[in-house]
C-alpha cells in the first residue's frame, strides 16, 4: 500500500508540472499573437515606394530544411546501427 502512495504522489506531481507547462505555453503564445504592427507612414504605397522584396528577404527555405532532414536520417541510421551492433555482440 505504501508503494501505491508513492506512485500516486509522483503522478500528481507530474500532472501538476504538465499543467503548469501547458498554461505557460498557451499564455506566452497568446501574448505574442496579440502584438499589432505599427501603422504605416502616411502616403506609403501610393507613390510606388513599396519594398520590392518580400518580407523576410529572399532566403531559400529548402536548403536548410533539406539539411535538417538529412541530419535526422543520419542520426537515426547511426542509432539503429549502434543498437544492432550491441545486439549482435551479446
Amino acid at each position: 500500500m505504501l508503494n501505491n502512495t508513492k506512485i500516486l504522489n509522483k503522478m500528481k506531481k507530474a500532472i501538476r508540472n504538465i499543467t503548469l507547462f501547458a498554461m505557460l505555453t498557451v499564455g506566452l503564445s497568446y501574448l505574442n499573437s496579440v502584438k499589432a504592427d505599427p501603422p504605416l507612414p502616411p502616403g506609403y504605397g501610393t507613390t510606388g515606394n513599396q519594398n520590392p522584396t518580400p518580407e523576410g528577404g529572399s532566403a531559400p527555405i529548402d536548403g536548410g530544411f533539406g539539411f535538417l532532414i538529412a541530419l535526422g536520417i543520419g542520426f537515426g541510421a547511426r542509432k539503429f546501427y549502434k543498437i544492432n551492433k550491441v545486439a549482435l555482440i551479446e
